[in-house]
């Protein structure tokens, strides 16, 4: 009979891969990204695919393929996902939205938008060929994984709005509950696609929020009650328009972020935040997102006991 707990397997990367977070600060060991067929053939509406502006996906993918090298650069093991050249799905490059790591498994997640319906099935294949577990696909509702974060260990904030319904929330609550963690819901204003585009917990004790999309103060109220120093970004052009806040999290204090915004450097010099690396990101910013959205997190080392 068996002795170990799933959690135990997973740990052990013997029966599963090593999967799981439970900060969006700790030491970052393994993400997925999904690299763009450079075949693809220019939608007739970039706006119903959700794109700011025309793309040139050969120049996509080698602005992914080069953040990829950085990563591994870093001691990240890159799991790539190539999107199918044929019936493209043009968002699946956000690999952050479709799945939220657990150390029992993924939760998979159910697309907000039509043009991004498929994607679930994209990501699930995915995962289980490279051997992660998936512990739950939701179903019923819409949840996306950016609108939920790990403030702490054992502590789930998620984001309810554009891309997360009520009934989304409630099951991805529920999965959080059932691994012994708690689960807050907080409002996300439709002016913002996730909570991920409001808020950045970047420390065991910092978070960046960029308070004008948090006008109940709930988010602030959340990390603060988590102990959790709140440095406030203010609404400058690099971070409305050049996807500043848009960052990736190597290491407590420690970040990556688009290259060329000064405001931002200056502003996370400040805070005591370093920035390890800029990369290029304009192609995928015409897309509709950044380097934080491509970024699918499959493990983290756990920042909490246990």
């Amino acid at each position: 009979m068996r002795t170990r707990t799933h959690q135990d397997d997973v740990a052990h990367g013997e029966v599963w891969a090593r999967t799981g977070a439970d900060s969006e600060w700790a030491p970052l060991r393994r993400v997925m990204l999904t690299l763009p067929d450079p075949r693809w053939s220019p939608p007739a509406d970039w706006n119903a695919i959700q794109y700011l502006a025309p793309v040139a996906f050969g120049d996509l993918h080698r602005e992914l393929s080069a953040y990829a090298d950085l990563l591994a650069g870093c001691g990240v093991q890159i799991d790539v996902q190539q999107a199918p050249a044929d019936g493209p799905h043009y968002n699946a490059v956000f690999a952050r939205d479709q799945f939220l790591a657990t150390y029992a498994g993924a939760v998979v997640a159910r697309m907000a938008s039509t043009c991004r319906r498929g994607e679930e099935r994209l990501i699930s294949a995915r995962l289980t060929a490279q051997g992660h577990p998936v512990l739950r696909t939701i179903s019923g509702g819409c949840f996306e994984a950016a609108d939920a974060l790990w403030v702490r260990p054992g502590r789930l904030l998620i984001g309810q709005g554009r891309r997360t319904d009520a009934e989304g929330a409630r099951q991805v609550a529920a999965v959080a509950r059932d691994l012994g963690a708690e689960a807050t819901v907080v409002p996300v204003p439709s002016a913002v696609q996730h909570l991920l585009g409001i808020v950045q917990v970047v420390g065991p004790d910092l978070a960046l929020l960029r308070k004008q999309h948090d006008p109940s103060g709930r988010i602030e109220a959340a990390l603060t009650a988590s102990a959790i120093r709140v440095v406030e970004v203010p609404e400058h052009p690099e971070i409305v328009c050049g996807q500043a806040m848009n960052l990736v999290t190597l290491d407590a204090r420690t970040v990556v972020i688009p290259r060329d915004r000064p405001a931002m450097s200056q502003l996370l010099a400040a805070a005591g935040i370093e920035v390890h690396a800029t990369v290029p990101a304009e192609s995928l910013i015409r897309c509709g997102g950044g380097l934080a959205c491509a970024t699918g997190i499959l493990l983290r080392d756990r920042a909490g006991a246990g």
